[in-house]
C-alpha cells in the first residue's frame, strides 16, 4: 500500500514537473516568436522608409546642384553689373558705341525767371 501511494505521488510530481516544463517551453516559444515578429516588423518598416526616402534624396541632390549653379551665375551677373556701372566703362561705351565726346568748351548761361512769367506761360499753354 505504501508503495502504491509512493507511485501515485511520484506520478503526480512527474506530471507536475512535466506541465511546468511544458509551460516554460511554451513561454519560451511565445517569447521567441514575438521577438522574431518584432525584428521582421522593424525590417519591413526600415525598408519602407528607405524606399520612400531614396527618390527624395535624389531630388534633393539635384536641387542642391541647381542651387549651386544658380548662385555661381548670380555672382557672375553681379560682377558684370559692377563692371558696367563703372564710370570709365560708361564713358568708353558712350564714345565708341554712341559717338559721344567730352565737351571741351563749356559755357554756362544764367537764366532768371520771375513768378509772373511762369504764371503767364502756364496760362497760355
Amino acid at each position: 500500500m505504501n508503495l502504491d501511494i509512493f507511485k501515485r505521488k511520484l506520478k503526480t510530481k512527474i506530471s507536475s514537473i512535466s506541465q511546468k516544463t511544458n509551460k516554460r517551453v511554451s513561454i519560451l516559444n511565445i517569447s521567441t516568436t514575438a521577438m522574431v515578429v518584432v525584428v521582421l516588423l522593424f525590417c519591413v518598416v526600415q525598408l519602407s522608409i528607405t524606399t520612400i526616402l531614396s527618390p527624395q534624396g535624389k531630388i534633393l541632390e539635384r536641387l542642391d546642384n541647381e542651387k549651386t549653379s544658380l548662385v555661381e551665375e548670380n555672382r557672375e551677373l553681379e560682377l558684370q553689373i559692377a563692371q558696367f556701372s563703372s564710370l570709365t566703362i560708361i564713358e568708353q561705351r558712350a564714345e565708341s558705341d554712341l559717338g559721344m565726346k567730352k565737351a571741351s568748351n563749356l559755357k554756362f548761361v544764367d537764366i532768371t525767371v520771375t513768378n509772373a512769367e511762369i504764371t503767364t506761360s502756364a496760362i497760355n499753354e
